[in-house]
C-alpha cells in the first residue's frame, strides 16, 4: 500500500487475515519510502486466506481496504503454481442448438433490449458478454441452447475454481432453466452441478470448486431453456474465470 503527502497523513497501517475461516490475525506494516509492506506467513497449499487493510491518520481517522473490512475483504488460495483462463477466451466457446426457434446463445456486446427481464448492462467491462439473442427482441424460444467450452487439460492441478456472473431472466418463472453441466472424457458424457428453475432478474456471482477426476479432457457446459413458448427468457453469462491450483511447481520451473 502507497501513501502520499509530507509528511505522510497515514500513521499506521495494519495487515489483517484469517486462514480457512478461522480467526482474524493482525499484521503492523512497516513504512519505508512512502510504502507500507506486510507479509502473511507462508500457508500450507490450497489453504483459503482472507484479508484486508486498516489505516489510521495522524488526525485519528480510520479507514479500511476493502471499504467495509472485515465483513469485506480481498482473498486468495496458497499454490505453488496457478494457471487462468478467464472471459477474454470465451469466444472460443461453441453452441449447440436443439429445437430452438429463436436466441440462441450470442456473443458479443450487450445490448438494452428493454423488454423487461434482459440484462441492461454486463457484469464486467472487461469482455463480451454471452447472451441469449443480442438482437432487440431475440429473447430465447425454445432449446436447449448449450454454451460449451473448449477442452481445459486439468490433469495436474489439485482444486480448480470456475467462477461466472450468471444472469437467469423469465417472465413466467417455473418453467425455464438455466444449468451448468461438467464432463470429464471430451464431451462424450456430462454431469450437471447447478440447475436452476427460479429466474433472477439480477446478475449473480457463481463459483464452484473441483477437486476430484480432473481430467485432460475437461468441458464445461452451460445451457437454456424455454419451456413456455409465450414467455419471454433471457440468459447471459459474463465475467467468466477459471483457476487451477498445484501443489507442486511446473517441470520447467516457471510459476504460471
Amino acid at each position: 500500500m502507497s501513501v502520499s503527502g509530507n509528511p505522510s497523513p497515514v500513521s499506521s497501517v495494519q495487515l489483517h487475515y484469517r486462514v480457512d475461516g478461522d480467526d482474524w490475525n493482525t499484521i503492523a506494516a512497516n513504512l519505508a519510502g512512502g510504502i507500507f509492506t506486510a507479509i502473511i506467513p507462508q500457508q500450507p497449499c490450497l489453504k483459503k486466506v482472507n484479508f484486508y487493510f486498516s489505516a489510521s491518520t495522524q488526525n485519528n481517522f480510520e479507514g479500511c481496504l476493502p471499504v467495509g473490512g472485515p465483513n469485506s475483504f480481498y482473498s486468495a488460495i496458497s499454490a505453488e503454481s496457478v494457471a487462468q483462463w478467464d472471459s477474454s477466451e470465451m469466444s472460443d466457446f461453441f453452441v449447440v442448438d436443439q429445437d430452438v426457434w429463436g436466441g440462441a446463445w450470442e456473443y458479443g456486446s450487450l445490448i438494452n433490449e428493454n423488454n423487461g427481464v434482459a440484462p441492461d448492462r454486463p457484469y464486467s467491462d472487461n469482455w463480451g458478454t454471452w447472451v441469449t439473442g443480442l438482437n432487440l427482441g431475440a429473447n430465447l424460444v425454445g432449446g436447449p441452447t448449450e454454451l460449451i467450452s473448449p477442452a481445459y487439460d486439468w490433469k495436474d492441478f489439485d482444486l480448480v475454481v470456475m467462477s461466472f456472473a450468471r444472469w437467469f431472466s423469465a417472465d413466467i418463472p417455473g418453467n425455464d432453466s438455466f444449468s451448468v453441466s461438467i464432463s470429464e472424457n471430451d464431451g462424450l458424457s456430462w454431469n450437471v452441478i447447478d440447475e436452476s428453475k427460479l429466474p433472477i432478474s439480477t446478475w449473480v456471482l457463481k463459483q464452484y470448486e473441483f477437486r476430484e477426476n480432473l481430467s485432460s479432457k475437461t468441458r464445461l457446459k452451460f445451457a437454456a431453456q424455454n419451456n413456455s413458448y409465450d414467455s419471454v427468457h433471457e440468459s447471459a453469462i459474463d465475467d467468466f474465470k477459471v483457476e487451477g491450483y498445484s501443489c507442486r511447481l511446473p517441470s520447467d520451473g516457471m510459476n504460471r
